[in-house]
């Protein structure tokens, strides 16, 4: 890769080179011939001194390009199937018989904020199924740990990972059922439902929902002309 050290070193291997292609011909020069004739040869010379300085420029900056655009390829292919994976998720969270239909849109999200019971239920910690979870996980997880996934997208994912459960009877002797949110991730599958570790809030959650498409959508504006409206609500 062309660093600004490896450029400053051909700079001056062909500032040098000039330099003697200058005066070279000028020492080697005979009786018989112009200062004219000796200085078009030295002109000659530096031509292509700097012709080949540019050349070798040319192809350290292409294989240094080349190589930026297969790492912004693949980036901007594992991103693309993070947004299909998303697009038209519903995460179901329920508490005293209250629902949200949980989905990826920063602005459906916002408007729970209006919603009578979700002051109160916002702070409630959540309670996830682990069977439920763990499919979930599994094909959330090879987006996550892809090696192209950007840094800054990888890091607004770290709220889906939950390292465990707890069972709830040591809980329940001071809190009612009612006092947690049930989280379902899309499964559906019939378990019991256990305290996530870490424990997260349902307000946590969402904040987290948005930060997460709020950092897709400017990843895309950033590395495209083309205006894209992920619509992210929608089902496929």
């Amino acid at each position: 890769m062309l660093t600004i050290k490896s450029n400053r070193t051909i700079a001056l291997i062909a500032f040098a080179s000039s330099i003697l292609a200058l005066i070279i011909p000028f020492f080697l020069r005979t009786q018989s011939e112009s200062i004219i004739t000796v200085l078009s040869l030295s002109l000659t010379a530096i031509g292509t001194v700097l012709t080949a300085a540019t050349f070798i420029i040319a192809l350290l900056l292409y294989d240094r390009f080349s190589l930026d655009k297969r790492i912004l390829d693949e980036q901007t292919e594992i991103v693309l199937q993070l947004v299909n994976f998303l697009k038209g998720r519903l995460f179901d969270a329920s508490s005293g018989g209250y629902h949200y239909l949980i989905r990826p849109s920063i602005s459906r999200l916002r408007q729970f904020n209006v919603t009578p019971n979700y002051s109160t239920d916002s702070k409630k910690s959540i309670l996830i199924n682990p069977n439920d979870y763990e499919l979930f996980s599994s094909l959330l997880t090879p987006l996550m740990r892809s090696y192209w996934m950007p840094t800054e997208i990888k890091n607004k994912m770290a709220f889906f990972e939950f390292h465990g459960y707890s069972k709830l009877e040591p809980f329940l002797s001071d809190l009612s059922f009612t006092d947690f949110v049930c989280l379902n991730f899309g499964t559906k599958v019939e378990a019991e439902w256990q305290l996530a570790a870490p424990e997260m809030t349902l307000g946590d959650f969402a904040e987290s929902l948005i930060s997460l498409v709020e950092e897709l959508e400017k990843w895309i504006k950033n590395r495209s002309s083309i205006p894209l409206e992920l619509r992210l609500w929608e089902s496929n």
